[in-house]
């Protein structure tokens, strides 16, 4: 009905009856090829109120987008101040959102930017409040890097502030990006802001998010957001630096509770990398409670031989008889192929009647015919 329309834009008579068919035809998809015949007519205040009504009266959503899409294909702060009335007061959030998708098309209007920014504190829907803040992270670094972290500095919302930290964190050629979110550990009351900027600050490469979670994981006040850079750098398993510094935190940090987080992130690497730095600490470490939280984390490598067999050396040379007895037990959780033989050569060469009897318990409990055996020559060689 509208096809022929398009030869006569200029006519007066043909804007007219395209005026009619946008606002008072009843079927949409027509009202919305009416949009766009309008949208080729040459702006004027009647092309533009003709679209502006559609776009507050329409009783379809996707007719009212239809007709602000129309509007910004026109240039011209007549056209951008009115899509800033709907992006501001349109009743429908997701027209709201539309009209602010427009804008954020338009980034060489000063108005346009400001009015995104705008929005992201006084839209009464946090949802639309997040849709300004994202269409604003599309921008440039330049444009958005200050704004976002505005945001995250003076935004009321914990829920808008996230996003806003989301989003900077997507900035990974921003130096102050990074060094925002790495602020926002260390000064934002907020724990869970500190412990989600840690994640993010994650996600940046290697040579740039290592140094920044060592210093979180060293000398960051609270324990938790500590444990959340450990964990944060033990997923960084291709970084060198990244697992000497878990092996640091695990022998010199002031605290055990840390201590052993860092045992335990080590324990989360692959064999190769983590089975030597858990034996040395096993073997080594001052703190007997260290030692048997690294005890437990050997016997979790039941495909490593070379974990197994530290076991069994620890069960006779830790300095601590309750660290013996603990490896005893780890070692009687191993297969019985692996668990049999080795109970049986504690029993018969251990120094200490104790853990002989701990090793003699932990076979007694092994219901297989080569520990009963082991158990029966024992008493009669008794």
């Amino acid at each position: 009905m509208l096809a022929g329309i398009g030869l006569l834009t200029e006519n007066s008579r043909a804007l007219e009856f395209v005026k009619r068919a946008a606002l008072n035809d009843p079927t949409p998809s027509v009202r919305k090829e009416a949009l766009y015949r309008l949208s080729r007519f040459e702006l004027g205040e009647e092309v533009m109120a003709t679209l502006e009504t559609a776009i507050y009266q329409d009783t379809e959503v996707d007719v009212q987008k239809e007709a602000l899409y129309r509007l910004s294909q026109f240039d011209g702060e007549d056209a951008i101040q009115r899509m800033v009335d709907v992006a501001k007061s349109h009743k429908n959030t997701s027209v709201r959102k539309e009209a602010i998708y427009r804008l954020s098309q338009k980034r060489s209007s000063k108005k346009a930017i400001e009015t995104l920014d705008d929005i992201v504190y006084t839209d009464p829907d946090v949802d639309v409040q997040k849709e300004a803040l994202y269409r604003i992270a599309q921008m440039s670094n330049q444009v958005s890097v200050p704004r976002l972290i505005k945001v995250l500095e003076t935004h009321g919302s914990v829920s808008v502030r996230k996003e806003a930290l989301y989003r900077l964190s997507q900035k990974k050629s921003s130096k102050q990006a990074l060094e925002m979110l790495d602020k926002l550990v260390f000064h934002d009351t907020n724990r869970s802001l500190q412990k989600e900027a840690v994640y993010r600050i994650a996600q940046f490469p290697n040579d740039k998010s290592v140094p920044p979670l060592i210093n979180i994981a060293q000398t960051h006040e609270e324990i938790s957001t500590r444990k959340e850079a450990m964990y944060r750098l033990s997923q960084k398993a291709s970084s060198k630096e990244g697992l000497e510094a878990l092996e640091t935190f695990a022998f010199d940090d002031p605290s055990v509770s840390l201590q052993k987080e860092a045992v335990y992130r080590i324990a989360q690497l692959p064999n190769p990398r983590s089975v030597p730095r858990l034996i040395k600490i096993a073997e080594t470490h001052d703190d007997a409670a260290v030692r048997k939280e690294t005890v437990y984390r050997l016997s979790q490598k039941q495909t490593s031989k070379e974990a197994i067999d530290a076991l069994q050396r620890i069960v006779f040379d830790d300095p601590e008889v309750s660290i013996q007895k603990e490896t005893v037990y780890r070692i009687a959780q191993l297969p019985n192929s692996e668990s049999i033989p080795r109970l049986i050569k504690i029993v018969e060469n251990h120094p200490n009647r104790t853990v002989q009897k701990e090793a003699i318990y932990r076979l007694g409990k092994i219901r297989d015919r080569r520990a009963i055996q082991a158990l029966e020559k024992m008493v009669v060689e008794d």
